[in-house]
């Protein structure tokens, strides 16, 4: 009950922090408060030309009302809809929930005794904590698309060495442990931080919605495809051929990023709304 019992605390957190979040200045410029809006534009966006940011806010939902019922699924919107089902998709084909549900049983199976796999476990834990903070200090300066195409190349190379200190059974233990510490930093630094911005981000607003809810689901959906695949994969193929597919998969992700995405950073929505569509044109 106790580990329970320590949930609350950050829930609670979360709670108080949320009254001193601003309120977005689109939904303050749809109920008819500029002045607020105009204030929060100032605040968050300081040197910005504030006055033509909400113009261009009231121009977008004035668009937004005009085509609500658009169909997704005709472009040149549909590409985008699938660039969103693959950023989900290609998160989760890194294997990085497994590694977060299965992690114990990893460090079991690698050779630590079960109270040392537990102490391992922590280990990611911190690692993934420590490197998602870093990540919020460099995501505006670096970009979404630099930190997502790194963390591919990263993630990607020490997946492979997981995989193969797996196959050769010579590195020892604290070798593969080095490995997924490894690869946690850098999916946190990246994929962990950039993908939920990315998609709020990457579809216009008249199918900001739909867009970023169907880029949720294709995640979550993943997630839970990989998650019950993966006991079963791993006894019929042991954990090197697993390992080595993620590692596959996150080296593919890099060259679909590269070639499909567009850097988001210091833009705003209506801004990205005309780059995004006429890159679908």
């Amino acid at each position: 009950r106790w580990m329970f019992l320590a949930g609350t605390f950050p829930a609670v957190l979360y709670f108080i922090l949320l009254f001193f979040v601003a309120r977005s200045p689109r939904w303050l410029v749809k109920v008819n408060k500029d002045d607020e809006a105009l204030a929060v534009i100032e605040k968050v966006n300081h040197g910005a030309d504030s006055r033509r940011t909400l113009t261009q806010i009231k121009e977008s939902i004035s668009h937004e009302a005009d085509s609500k019922g658009v169909n997704i699924f005709k472009q040149p919107y549909f590409k985008l809809i699938l660039i969103g089902v693959a950023v989900g998709m290609f998160n989760q084909f890194t294997g990085i929930n497994i590694i977060m549900y299965y992690a114990t049983n990893i460090f079991r199976d690698a050779g630590f005794s079960n109270e040392s796999a537990i102490g391992q476990t922590v280990i990611i834990g911190l690692t993934n904590l420590v490197f998602t903070i870093f990540a919020m200090f460099i995501i505006d300066k670096v970009g979404r698309r630099t930190l997502l195409l790194v963390g591919s190349l990263g993630m990607a190379l020490f997946l492979a060495l997981f995989a193969f200190a797996s196959f050769v059974n010579s590195f020892g233990t604290y070798f593969q442990l080095i490995m997924l510490i490894g690869f946690i930093a850098f999916f946190a630094s990246s994929q962990g931080a950039v993908i939920w911005v990315l998609l709020a981000e990457m579809f216009p607003n008249s199918i900001r919605g739909r867009g970023t809810s169907i880029g949720s689901f294709s995640h979550w959906f993943f997630n839970a495809v990989i998650a019950f695949l993966f006991p079963i994969t791993v006894k019929a193929f042991g954990v090197g051929y697993v390992f080595a597919f993620y590692a596959v998969t996150t080296l593919i992700s890099y060259f679909f990023f590269k070639k499909y995405l567009h850097e988001t950073k210091e833009k705003s929505l209506e801004e990205l709304e005309k780059v995004m569509l006429e890159k679908q044109v």
